[in-house]
């Protein structure tokens, strides 16, 4: 069972830097994505955006005097994935210029978005009654 969870955490840590490596031109060892994990673990990211499962967690952190919209697995304490912000849908773009105390339009500016590609999620739980 250690086996399988270990080689499952390399997998994502592969994953995560092929995507920051093709996403944003960024090489990051290891200890650069334990530290962005470790950033999500403690609950202390930028702006957290939504729970897409139980296990994982899609917010936006700070890290080396950039913004990062990342996937955080809980499980694995590790990171799944690194988006773009044009990835992001447009309620998840408007919290994120919320918190940073800027409008839509500017933050889309600044970070050169010209449309969202993402639709909202569907909600988690549905209750029947």
């Amino acid at each position: 069972m250690t086996r399988r969870r270990s080689s499952k955490k390399k997998s994502l840590l592969k994953h995560s830097q092929r995507r920051f490596r093709e996403r944003y031109a960024l090489v990051l060892n290891r200890n650069d994505l334990n530290a962005l994990a470790n950033i999500c673990r403690k609950g202390e990211y930028f702006c957290f955006l939504e729970s897409q499962s139980l296990t994982r967690k899609k917010a936006v952190v700070f890290y080396k005097g950039e913004y990062f919209p990342v996937i955080y697995h809980n499980e694995f304490k590790s990171i799944v994935t690194v988006l773009t912000f044009d990835m992001l849908n447009q309620r998840e773009q408007e919290v994120f210029a919320g918190k940073l105390g800027i409008s839509l339009e500017k933050m889309r500016e600044k970070f050169q978005i010209k449309e969202t590609k993402s639709t909202p999620a569907a909600p988690l739980y549905r209750r029947y009654f």
